[in-house]
């Protein structure tokens, strides 16, 4: 299976006015200090999404979805609670299943 060529430069860069000390956004006039391409594409992926999509086929990278930054304001205890919730061990899982299924069959039958 063969790759296929990428620009050496990403399209992103068009979005912007290079600058000596960082890049503006030609769309919202923001700075950004750092000038790597992938900083840019994340600025452009809230400033001008749809803009973003085409930038981001053009340079091939289809999988690049970061997910969204959200802060938690709970306490260390509550994050392991609910970790301790989201997670079931295998056999605590197949006991609730059991249990379930002891459920069904005993409406089932009455």
């Amino acid at each position: 299976m063969y790759k296929t060529a990428r620009p050496k430069r990403s399209v992103v860069r068009d979005e912007f006015v290079i600058l000596p000390e960082g890049a503006k956004c030609k769309h919202c006039q923001r700075f950004v200090r750092c000038v790597q391409s992938s900083n840019m594409k994340k600025h452009l992926r809230y400033c001008q999404p749809e803009i973003f999509k085409i930038v981001q086929e053009a340079d091939g990278n289809f999988t690049y979805n970061p997910s969204p930054i959200t802060m938690s304001v709970m306490n260390p205890q509550q994050q392991h609670r609910q970790h301790q919730q989201q997670y079931q061990h295998p056999q605590q899982q197949y006991n609730n299943n059991i249990e379930i299924h002891h459920l069904y069959h005993l409406q089932v039958i009455i």
